[in-house]
């Protein structure tokens, strides 16, 4: 069984958890959050485990954990909730003293999903507890919020990164450090990247869209749009990338600096476009990147949401 020893960073958080589930003071709801990748579903699931086991090492699958599943990729509907967690709720654990729910994807539930899950939650039974994993806590419902403990699990170090995929994958340390100042703080995505043809695939066609953006016809720039946005699981790595090519762009042209410059390799496109776009419309292009951002992750379609961007 992993344990919390494995986790990078965040130890005020592991400690705290730890303590509660040893000294069996878990509440009885938890809602950990964070971006994509950070590692809330590794954490989340440990911590589910020594509810179980109360820091016990225990081998084999534990059956009195239960994961709520979903049959659409982009829904959690309100029958699922009824049948996998209230349908079952009363069900005593198989052989702990505790049986714990983990919803991963939570924030997939629609409003009538989190209404019905809502009835459970206000009053459970004493030996039940419910793990909520979301990217972001503002998609639930006020009184589902009020009966969680919010966990928000914050990215790791851009050194931590390094440090870890040069030790567990065969990237250099230079290839590490691009790789960190993209994934930003998601390890998961990190390690998804330096392990992936596709990744790096991508990655070269969203900086060559980038260098060339401005210079396209809108025709093009639609098409190229859409590709990019294609693939929901890897949007936020698209944006990530989006946001630190205009970022590089903001900070040639308020100074010339070269020093901060994410994308040195791509300076002189860099440099072309801080002479080419204004203020107002580098910081209105980072406006509506965020707003796309912040679409995706409300379950907007992402090729949809991506039009802001043409």
């Amino acid at each position: 069984m992993a344990g919390f020893e494995e986790v990078i960073e965040r130890k005020t958080i592991v400690r705290a958890l730890e303590n509660a589930a040893k000294n069996e003071k878990a509440s009885q709801g938890y809602l950990f959050y964070g971006p994509e990748g950070v590692g809330k579903k590794f954490i989340a699931e440990i911590f589910a485990q020594m509810i179980i086991t109360r820091g016990l090492s225990v081998e084999g699958p534990i059956k009195d954990i239960i994961h709520v599943t979903h049959e659409k990729e982009t829904l959690i509907s309100v029958d699922e909730v009824r049948e996998q967690i209230n349908a079952t709720v009363n069900i005593k654990p198989f052989k702990a003293k505790y049986k714990v729910y983990v919803i991963e994807d939570a924030e997939l539930m629609n409003e009538q999903a989190q209404n019905a899950i809502l009835k459970t939650i206000e009053e459970p039974p004493e030996y039940c507890k419910f793990i909520f994993i979301a990217k972001m806590s503002e998609v639930f419902l006020p009184t589902i919020i009020s009966r969680l403990r919010l966990i928000e699990i914050p990215g790791v170090s851009d050194e931590a990164v390094i440090r870890h995929l040069t030790r567990e994958t065969e990237v250099d340390e230079m290839e590490a450090a691009n790789i960190a100042a993209v994934a930003r703080g998601s390890l998961g995505t990190a390690l998804n990247f330096a392990r992936s043809e596709v990744f790096r695939d991508n990655f070269e066609k969203v900086i060559g869209h980038l260098k060339s953006r401005d210079k396209k016809e809108f025709s093009d720039r639609y098409s190229e749009i859409h590709e990019l946005f294609s693939d929901k699981k890897s949007t936020g790595f698209v944006i990530n990338i989006f946001l630190m090519w205009y970022r590089d762009v903001s900070v040639y042209k308020s100074g010339k600096d070269t020093k901060n410059i994410y994308f040195k390799n791509n300076i002189v496109e860099i440099k072309r476009q801080a002479g080419h776009y204004t203020y107002k419309e580098i910081f209105d292009y980072i406006k509506n990147i965020n707003t796309v951002k912040q679409m995706i992750s409300s379950n907007v379609k992402s090729d949809n949401a991506a039009e802001l961007l043409v």
